[in-house]
């Protein structure tokens, strides 16, 4: 009788898996599994459910690792162009006898065709005129003043910058919606 009782109950484990495979003898294939038919059948494809996390919020103006490493390599960028655009602007005197002459207002570099920064235009190829803009874009673009003999050149700086770097030691009123400068001033404050 036990026999038959436990004979039973394999009988029944049997039926139980049988009825839930849809007729197969093996155990249900897993979610997230491609069932695969005869030839002629379709392909069934069974969704996962996949836990989700909730991403933390992000704090405005607070900067993730990788956004200071780009910031970090742009104040590198605007540092290595500083004395191409110096060159540039050697150049310009040479060849015209003065920097590009904005009677010492500060202005774009070449952001507008009005600035006296494009200018330098006429000394660089087209390949060259990059130096001409910042790494962010055209907001924000260097910016230069010049009385023809003097000028200064001023770039945003997004790091905390390196001793020996021409960070500007005050806020020119006119940029102090830009934050932390690096600048150079060639001859006297224009």
């Amino acid at each position: 009788m036990l026999l038959a009782g436990l004979l039973g109950t394999v009988v029944l484990a049997i039926l139980v898996v049988d009825l839930a495979t849809g007729g197969d003898t093996e155990p249900p294939t897993a979610l997230g599994s491609n069932i695969v038919g005869s030839p002629g059948t379709r392909v069934v494809v069974i969704p996962t459910l996949v836990p989700t996390e909730t991403p933390a919020p992000e704090v405005a103006g607070t900067p993730t690792p990788s956004s200071e490493v780009d910031a970090l390599n742009r104040d590198a960028e605007r540092l290595r162009e500083l004395p191409l655009l110096q060159a540039t602007l050697t150049e310009y005197r040479d060849r015209f006898g003065s920097y590009p002459d904005n009677e010492g207002n500060i202005q774009t570099t070449c952001l507008y065709d009005v600035d006296k920064g494009c200018d330098l235009k006429k000394v660089l190829d087209d390949e060259e005129e990059g130096i001409l803009a910042d790494p962010l874009g055209a907001a924000n673009g260097y910016w230069y003043a010049s009385d023809g003999d003097k000028y200064t050149i001023w770039m945003v700086r997004e790091g905390p910058g390196n001793p020996g770097d021409p960070i500007c030691p005050e806020v020119i009123p006119h940029l102090k919606d830009k934050g932390a400068l690096f600048c150079i001033t060639v001859g006297a404050s224009p």
